[in-house]
């Protein structure tokens, strides 16, 4: 772990010409939040922005810096102060990105295994019921933070008073949903440990 000194020194070799950096404020949220929010930043600038996040989670340091090895980003400096963690990122080639995501969606699969759950949901509100929590977490990057943790299955029919819903949930919730009579289900997309993305909504009368 660098010194304050040493990683406050480090900032140096950002150039006085270089645009300020983005600000990326992810106080009070924990693993993995912070790196979900800043993926979800970095995917609007261009390669050599610099970013900067700003957080108190311990967790952060490690987070962000194994992120940014895997996609291909740099970590130009992090300095601890006090309770508060300040990360400051160079955009990597998001053009590379972009082909691998075009050329190898089976590697990408395997690193974000809950993206698969939220490719055709649109914004809309993801009712969670005992899914792996990977897989769900992931919610909050690719559908616009709109998913709903439930506890248990009252809670799915109450929502079910508005309308059908969206729903993931592990294998056994899968069958208790689809066991229910007063229920009908769409399994729209099987992921990974048995994890089901469905269309519920009450069977009319």
């Amino acid at each position: 772990m660098r010194t304050r000194d040493a990683a406050a020194r480090k900032v140096d070799v950002v150039s006085a010409s270089e645009s300020a950096p983005e600000q990326l404020d992810v106080t009070g949220t924990l693993c993995p939040v912070p790196v979900l929010r800043a993926a979800r930043r970095v995917r609007r600038l261009p390669a050599g922005a610099l970013l900067e996040v700003v957080g108190d989670d311990p967790l952060m340091r490690l987070d962000l810096a194994v992120w940014c090895a895997r996609e291909g980003h740099e970590m130009v400096a992090m300095v601890e102060e006090g309770s508060r963690i300040r990360c400051l990122l160079r955009v990597g080639a998001a053009g590379f990105l972009l082909l691998l995501a075009a050329a190898a969606p089976p590697i990408l699969a395997r690193q974000e295994s809950g993206r698969v759950f939220f490719t055709a949901t649109w914004g809309r509100e993801v009712l969670v019921w005992g899914a792996w929590r990977t897989s769900w977490m992931a919610g909050y990057f690719y559908n616009d933070a709109r998913v709903r943790p439930v506890e248990g299955f009252p809670e799915i029919l109450a929502s079910l008073d508005a309308g059908p819903a969206l729903v993931l949930c592990g294998p056994g919730e899968r069958r208790q949903l689809e066991a229910n009579p007063a229920l009908a289900t769409i399994r729209l997309i099987e992921g990974p440990r048995g994890n089901v993305l469905m269309r519920v909504e009450r069977r009319r009368t």
